[in-house]
């Protein structure tokens, strides 16, 4: 457990550091997780949700793009 703390905190400095140093215009930004040897890159998120067929796709868009849902009164 105190080992992977360690990592945590050792891995943050290292991500600062990279990211001090390096040019924003020319490279990708580092995060801890790019150092830690503890994070596991194929974890999937738990709260995530795929969308993976073209309707859900379209009915995704259209919620989160910004438009009003217009209540129509009959």
């Amino acid at each position: 457990m105190r080992d992977r703390m360690e990592w945590n905190r050792v891995s943050a400095l290292m991500a600062l550091l990279c990211n001090i140093n390096s040019d924003p215009k020319k490279g990708k930004t580092f995060c801890p997780a790019d150092f830690n040897p503890y994070f596991s890159k194929k974890r999937k998120r738990q709260n995530a949700l795929e969308v993976k067929d073209a309707e859900s796709r379209r009915l995704f868009k259209e919620a989160f793009e910004g438009r009003r849902w217009q209540i129509q009164v009959q």
